[in-house]
This record gives structure tokens, C-alpha cells and sequence, in this order.
């Protein structure tokens, strides 16, 4: 296929990936509602979205790696299919502005001692705009090469925060059935990544060995970011709730640093640089929705409509980020349970409804 990437390049963006949009503004939201019990709160949306990484992956295998819009086509009418696809384009859209925005400040926070203009944020716009124009065949060949980059700085964060931290804070592990299961349900926008495999059906080449790989992956990338908030919240502990952006922070207290320097910086700044590519992922899903919905001449149409809802909503929220992450974690969840589980689970089911019974598209 021209346009594909290999199942050990889905494995790299599934361990790699769904870890980062995880680690910036999620640990604080969560200990605010469930304290030290965050990361109970964590694994419950981590079980629940292995498996539905499980179905999807069976659901890949049954329909022959074809691409969701033929499949939709194929089960419904062409009108249905289109709406869907557009539904999708939204929601991608919605989905990447919060890691977009997230990226954005902490970057802000951490690398700039005075208060940057808006410009300062502006090359990720002309790099997403690249790669939404390459395709996924790049964009899985440029994870698979800085996948070396993630692993150091990852590593490195944890390792030098790992020894600064008091996990005698973690006690009691359950503070608490009701926060913790709202903490899930407030965290849940960062959560549904299982998604993205599923978009990436019918772009899928070298499947060898069944989708174990990915499997792990997703196992592994659970295990790094349920580390993170344990790390996170034993460093900070009663002042988790307030530390924005802080996991990239939290090294500063290693004693190694008090002699050297702050090289974490070095580290930071490698996870930031992997975490562009994460975020213009969802931007890539949403363009091919958009090209599917109304099948542009121009190959850059759908892109530059993208880039444009997404700066203008970076504007707009500028200086109401945290306001921003409240309403969409408050009324939005909703939107994002239906496109993240609902509707993708009800698809699964009428293929295999179909397949059983020869169904007809309705």
C-alpha cells in the first residue's frame, strides 16, 4: 500500500503516543478528584479502553484491514456514511484541540521566562500542515525514528523524579468510590485512543503477527503513564491539584540536578518535540473524514480548513485555558463517549450482525 504504516510502526505511536497526551494537564485534574487515589481513577479508563483496543483489533481482522468509510458504505446508505464521516471530522477536531492547547502553554511555562506572543506557537501549525499533506506512510516512518527520542526522555524524567518523591502519600490507595469514578468519567477526554487504531484500518501493512505487538504496546504505554501519576503525586502530594504541566517539572527536586544543572530541560524539551506528532495525529484523521465526506479536488483544502478551526479556537481560548478544560471535561465528555465508544461499538456490531445474517445497508 502507498499510503500505509507498518504494524511496528502502530506498535511505536501506541506505546509511545497515548502516554504523552497523558502526562501534561491530566495528573493534576485527576489528583483534584480523586487524590492520591488518581491513579485507580487512571487504570479504570485504561481497562476500559483495552478493551475496546481488543474489539477493534478483532474487528480489523474480521472486515480485511479495509478502511472504516468502506465498511460504513457498505452497511448503510451513501448519505449515512458521509454524515458519519463528518461527524468524525468534528470530533477529531474537537479531540486535538485540548493536547494542542496543552502543548502550547506548557511549552509557554516551561521554556519561556517571560510571557511569549502567539506567533512563538505558530511552526506547530506549518509542521501539522506537512504532515496532513505526506499522509500516514511519513507520518509512521517519522514516529518510528524518534521513537529513541521519546524513550530517553521519558527515562530520564522518571528516573530522576522517582527518588524525590514520598509514597507514603499514596496512602490510603482508595480515598473515596464516588471521587474516584469521577475522576475517571472528568478524565475521560484524554482517554478513547483506541480510536485511532481503528482509523488507521485499511492503511495497515506487514500484519505478521496478529496484532500482538500492538497489544503490548497498549500495555505498556498504560503501565508508563499509571507510573507517571504514582511519580507525580508522590512528589507533589497536597499540592498535586494545582501543579499544571508539573511532569515536567517534578525532576527539578532530584539531587542530581543540585551540582549539574537543570539538563532535565534536555528531556522535557524531547518529550514536547514527540508530543507535536502525537497531537497532529487526530488532525491527520480529521482531514481524511473531511476528504471521505466531500472528496476535495485539492489536496490541501482539507488541511488548511483544519489549521484554521484549530488556530482560531487556540485564539479564542487563549487566556482561558483551565475554563476551557472544565467545560469540555463537564458537557463535551458526553460527545466524546458517543464518537469514542458508542458509535465505533454499534458499527462492530452491525458489520457482525451483517456478516451472520446478510444484513442489508440501511
Amino acid at each position: 500500500m502507498k499510503n500505509s504504516i507498518s504494524e511496528n510502526q502502530l506498535s511505536v505511536i501506541v506505546a509511545t503516543g497515548f502516554t504523552l497526551t497523558k502526562i501534561y494537564v491530566m495528573p493534576a485534574n485527576l489528583s483534584h478528584f480523586a487524590g492520591s487515589s488518581l491513579w485507580i481513577s487512571a487504570l479504570i479508563n485504561f481497562i476500559i479502553d483495552y478493551i475496546l483496543l481488543l474489539v477493534f483489533l478483532k474487528f480489523i481482522k474480521q472486515s480485511g484491514n479495509r478502511t472504516l468509510f468502506e465498511i460504513n458504505s457498505q452497511l448503510f446508505s451513501k448519505k449515512t456514511a458521509k454524515v458519519l464521516a463528518l461527524a468524525f471530522a468534528v470530533f477529531f477536531i474537537i479531540k486535538a484541540f485540548v493536547p494542542i492547547v496543552e502543548q502550547k502553554n506548557s511549552i509557554e511555562l516551561t521554556f519561556y521566562e517571560t510571557q511569549p506572543t502567539l506567533l512563538t506557537f505558530m511552526p506547530f501549525f506549518i509542521v501539522a500542515f506537512y504532515i496532513m499533506l505526506k499522509g500516514y506512510r511519513a507520518f509512521g516512518r517519522s514516529y518510528e525514528i524518534c521513537m529513541w527520542i521519546y524513550i530517553f526522555g521519558m527515562s530520564s524524567i522518571l528516573l530522576l523524579s522517582i527518588f524525590a518523591g514520598k509514597y507514603l502519600a499514596l496512602l490510603p490507595f482508595w480515598t473515596g468510590t464516588k471521587g474516584i469514578l469521577y475522576g475517571a468519567f472528568k478524565s475521560l477526554i484524554w482517554y478513547g485512543d483506541p480510536i485511532y487504531v481503528l482509523f488507521f484500518a485499511g492503511y495497515i501493512g506487514n500484519i505478521k503477527t496478529g496484532f500482538k505487538k500492538v497489544k503490548k504496546a497498549y500495555i505498556i504505554s498504560a503501565l508508563t503513564t499509571l507510573l507517571v501519576l504514582v511519580v507525580f503525586y508522590a512528589v507533589f502530594e497536597n499540592i498535586a491539584p494545582r501543579q499544571y504541566y508539573a511532569t515536567l517539572k517534578m525532576s527539578k527536586y532530584s539531587i542530581a540536578l543540585s551540582n549539574i544543572g537543570r539538563f532535565d530541560y534536555i528531556s522535557a524539551f524531547m518529550l514536547a518535540a514527540m508530543c507535536v506528532f502525537q497531537v497532529c495525529l487526530p488532525l491527520l484523521f480529521a482531514c481524511t473524514c473531511l476528504n471521505e465526506c466531500f472528496s476535495f479536488n485539492r489536496k490541501f483544502i482539507a488541511p488548511v480548513i483544519v489549521i484554521t478551526l484549530e488556530l482560531a479556537f487556540s485564539i479564542l481560548s487563549q487566556n482561558d485555558f483551565l475554563t476551557t478544560i472544565d467545560f469540555i471535561s463537564s458537557y463535551v465528555t458526553w460527545f466524546f463517549i458517543l464518537m469514542n465508544y458508542v458509535i465505533p461499538l454499534t458499527i462492530c456490531l452491525v458489520y457482525k450482525r451483517r456478516e451472520k445474517n446478510g444484513l442489508q445497508a440501511c
